[in-house]
Order: structure tokens, then sequence, then C-alpha cells
């Protein structure tokens, strides 16, 4: 039977229905696991099928299933051999791009198609993995893309005559962001036709000099970059590097930096917005340097040649350390994963807001497990990361992620398996609000407004009727069992639907409202609605809920209770009312 072996990676989703099809690399070196079907060892790619209602996996396989299946490129990057095998080393991040990547109504591949690429060094190489269509199950190398450290290659998905895919180098404080851009084609191979073939290479270069730019990553200086950027941001340019296919990863390097391409610490995964406008990415940097987050705003994405602007959007103070893979959600968040290597810090996933631009922390590892005397070991991360909300029929409260995990500890069978690793479902909250900041609450009063509100969401219209709730214990805005929040209301703002804020339209830049309840009252000022306190008593099992009812100091109506309750005695009064 099919094994599902350790070290998981970049994944990729396909809906089949009933069952998802799930992609998974296996980060291995080209010398450890075992000969695969392929005939080789090292890394590959596991091909999954997943029960949608029970989550068992149904059965795997490696996707890539013989060498004759394998089209390697010559030394000049011009042709494609098959029938030979070649042993794939640590294939990183991945990205299983919406067809409209690779197609369009005249021209292009009609298929998915996933790429990764070799973390190795210099000379790494980039592959196209065809997922579905005429060719599906070959893996093409893709010579255009150049030789470097890929830690992933990123298509961008909007349905254009050109190809564009955004690779990033892995290399320790001189890594590049290269753009490649061809052209779709209604002749040839799969890749040939998907652009992947025959393009250029452009290296993002940010500001104006003559040499390369190198990102400084100061932990006592965060907001000094190395880059002259004004408030975190500037321009960018796209240095053209020509067709690189012939050329080795040491001459790309040296084209590079001829060129003065930007030198960032460290590029790591990114994703492209929902609209393809913008291309975000991570810089994981060191546990004593500035992991960041960053955007590359394209003046337009059709041609992104033109270059655009670079903005800083976390600058490696915000409690992050080491960043790895990203994604970027249709709630309008980034899915960011923490790899701290071997040290001390239990390794954890934090979810950036694009609009409101608040960081939250919402998993870690099990510091059981993780640390202290008898942790398995100190060396784990939260590596792959992609969205199946839509796939799993998501409700508007949640958003789910399937979520790789490696944990560098040799198993019982290290031959095939290596290392640990786990494959997860998470689900998340839609909107989660930390302790301290804003709530967004619609009261349904026309014309009121709090301009204090619109800092949180910059270029947001259609925030009228909404005030400023400041949170003590607030963990998420909503009335159902998702948290509790304190709250001033006065009798005037109460007779109205209750509605909390589910977040910004990331096409629209609208926001969008989820009706909760029906709120009326008659008090002039009471601070609780509806159980808004924070409980007194916290759970101690799992499983165990407490919800405030009554908090000493409110009135009901011109009847105020005095304190220290004791004694009680209840009765059903009626189908929907106790008597206490």
């Amino acid at each position: 039977g099919f094994r599902f072996n350790g070290t998981p990676d970049g994944i990729g989703v396909i809906d089949n229905g009933t069952t998802l099809r799930v992609l998974v690399n296996h980060e291995f070196a080209n010398t450890v696991g075992v000969a695969r079907a392929h005939g080789s060892k090292g890394s590959y790619v596991s091909d999954l099928v997943i029960d949608k209602a029970t989550l068992a996996v149904v059965s795997g396989g490696d996707f890539l299933k013989s060498a004759n299946d394998l089209y390697l490129a010559n030394t000049a990057g011009t042709a494609w051999t098959n029938g030979t095998t070649t042993a794939f080393s640590r294939f990183c991040s991945g990205d299983l791009a919406a067809a409209t990547a690779f197609k369009t109504t005249t021209a292009g591949y009609d298929g998915r198609i996933y790429l990764t690429g070799e973390e190795t060094g210099a000379e790494g190489r980039a592959f196209a993995h065809i997922v579905t269509g005429a060719e599906a199950g070959r893996v093409y190398e893709l010579p255009s893309l150049g030789n470097l450290s890929f830690e992933n290659i990123l298509a961008n998905s909007k349905e254009q005559a050109k190809t564009v895919a955004i690779a990033l180098d892995d290399s320790t404080v001189d890594g590049q962001v290269y753009v490649y851009v061809g052209t779709k084609a209604a002749t040839g191979n799969a890749v040939e036709k998907a652009g992947l073939a025959g393009g250029k290479l452009f290296g993002v270069k940010v500001g104006t000099g003559t040499t390369p730019a190198q990102e400084v990553a100061d932990l006592t200086k965060p907001t000094e970059t190395g880059l002259a950027l004004t408030n975190g941001s500037g321009s960018f340019s796209l240095v053209d590097l020509g067709d690189v296919k012939g050329k080795t990863g040491a001459e790309l390097n040296t084209a590079s930096s001829t060129a003065a391409v930007t030198n960032f610490n460290r590029p790591e995964d990114g994703a492209w917005s929902l609209d393809g406008k913008t291309f975000y990415f991570a810089t994981t940097a060191s546990t004593t340097t500035a992991s960041r987050l960053w955007a590359l705003e394209f003046t337009d994405s059709a041609n992104p040649e033109k270059g655009g602007t670079i903005k800083m959007l976390l600058n490696g103070s915000e409690g992050q350390l080491m960043f790895d893979n990203i994604t970027v959600g249709s709630d309008g968040n980034i899915i960011l994963q923490e790899d701290p290597g071997a040290n001390d810090r239990v390794a954890k996933i934090w979810s950036y807001n694009i609009s409101s631009a608040n960081l939250t922390e919402i998993a870690q590892h099990d510091p059981a497990l993780f640390s202290g005397p008898n942790k398995i070991t100190n060396d784990e991360e939260s590596s792959g990361v992609v969205e199946v909300t839509s796939f799993l029929n998501g409700t508007s409260k949640f958003s789910y992620y399937l979520v790789a995990d490696q944990i560098h500890k040799t198993v019982s069978d290290p031959a095939e398996q290596v290392e640990m690793g786990q494959l997860s479902l998470m689900a998340v909250p839609k909107v989660v609000i930390t302790p301290g900041t804003v709530a967004g609450i619609e009261l349904a009063t026309p014309g009121v407004s709090s301009p204090g509100f619109e800092k949180y969401f910059p270029g947001v219209t259609g925030l009228d009727s909404v005030f400023e709730a400041y949170t003590k214990d607030l963990r998420y805005a909503n009335l159902q069992d998702r948290g509790f929040l304190d709250l001033n209301i006065s009798k005037t703002q109460i007779n109205a639907g209750f509605e909390y804020l589910k977040g910004i339209d990331p096409t629209t830049n609208q926001p969008t409202w989820e009706r909760d309840t029906l709120i009326t009252g008659a008090n002039n000022s009471f601070k609780e609605l509806l159980g808004f306190d924070t409980p007194l008593l916290k759970a101690k099992v799992s499983g165990l809920k407490i919800s405030e009812l009554f908090t000493i100091g409110e009135a009901i109506g011109s009847y105020i209770p005095t304190g220290t309750p004791d004694g009680m005695g209840a009765y059903l009064k009626d189908a929907n009312t106790i008597r206490l």
C-alpha cells in the first residue's frame, strides 16, 4: 500500500465533488528516502484522495508514475526528453493556480498545472506537474524560469495572453524575487501552450541604485530596511534579464547582481491577491533578525514589466519569528506560518488582515509536545497551507485551510518515511479581533458615522452607522459561541438590528455585514447586551462553556439589583422563560 511519508510541504487541491484531490510535496534531499515510482530517491509529490464528509484519505500514490512521464530539458533548455529518471531535491512550497493562469479562449493549455521547484542552492530546477487535461500525469522541467533556490513559483490566475509567474529565491541574506513573463500559445506541448517556455525573466529592483540594494533586517531598528523606503513604501522596477534558459544558476546570480536586482533576507513564500494586482511575500530572516511581510502592487498586472510600488506591511517587530509559507484567504486575511528552526520557540500560525493591518496569532504547535524536557523535538515548523473553504461548503463563519506540518525528528522507518509530519484541516473564524483592537458594530442608525473607525479600514467607504467598540477580553466579534465584548450603548442606539462586521470584500473594497439578532431595550444606559460581558469564571476542562447573564451594576428597567448574589431557585415559567 501507499504510505504518506514525512516532511510534507507545498499543497495543491482540486475539488472532485464528494472528494478532494490533494497534491503534497515531500521536501526530501535527493539522497534520502526510497526509490519512488519514477525510479529515484529524493523529493516527490504525493497524490491523495480525501473524502469530504469523513476527511478520510481514500487513496494515495506518487504523482509521477514513471520516468516515461518525466520530461527533462537539455542543457540549452531548447528541448525535452523523457524516459530518464532524476533525483529531485527539496520540493518546498507549491502552487496550483486556477486554469485561467494558463489558458485563454484562443490559446494556452486546457488543464490545471502544479508548479514547484527545488530549494537546493543556485542550481535548483523548476517543474510543472500537469494535473489535468490531455497531458495529465506528466512532469516538465522549466528552464525558462531559471535555476535558483526555489521556495515557490506563483502564477497569476488572471486570464490574459501573457503568463506571469513569480519565483522566490530562498537564499540566505541575498535572495531575489523574480518575475517570469511568457506568452500563451495555441500549439506545442503543455508547458509551451501554457506560456511557461520561451519567455523572459525579470528581477525585482527596489529604487534606482546601480548596485544591488541589500535588505537590512535589524530587529532593534525594524523600520530601517536599507531599501530607501519612505514610511515603508517605495517604487520597484523589473530588470530585464532576458531569456535565461541556457544559463546556470551561478550565471543568473551574476547577471542579477550586475543589473542591481535587490537582495532580500531570504524571500520565502508568496501569494497573489484575489484580483491579481498585488503580490504578497514573506522574508524569513533568522531568529535574531526581522521577518517581514511585503506587498508588490503592480502598476499594470497585465504588463508587469511596468513595475509598481513595494510596501512593507509588517516590519518584524510585531511578534512573529521566521515566516515560512503563506496564502491569501478569500476572507481578506493572509495566513502566515512560522519555521523557527531548531530553536526553543514553539512554531505559530498568524493571520494578517489586509484591510485593518492587524496581525493575530491564531494557532501554535502544542507546547506539551514541542517544549520542555519531554518534547518530541524543538525543530518543528508549520509549512504548506492552502484554502479549501469553497470546496467544503464553508459557512460564513469559518475559513478552512489544509495545513502541512514538518516535524524534523527521525521516525521508526527512516529509510522511507525519513521524518515525522502531518496534514491537518484548520477552521478559522472569519472575524478575529484581538484584545485591545476594534470591533465593528452596525446599529442601523443612518447618517451616524464614526470617523475614527475609518482609520482601521483606510479607503473603505460604506462604514456609516458604525461606532467604535473598544474591547477588553474580546476574541471573536460574534454574539454566538465565539466570544464576548464589553460595550457601553445608550438607549437611542439599541432599538435596531445587530450586525457584526464580517470583513472587507477584497474585490469591491466594501464592508460586508452579517445579521446576528434583533436588539431592543428601554434602559437609558447599560453595559450588557445578550451576554456581552466577559464571564468571571473560566473553563478548566475541554468543552465546558460559561455564559455571563447579568453583572452587578446593570439596571433592569428602573430596578437595580444589589451585589453578593448567593442561593438560587428556578423553574420553567413558560416555553421560552426561566424564572430565577
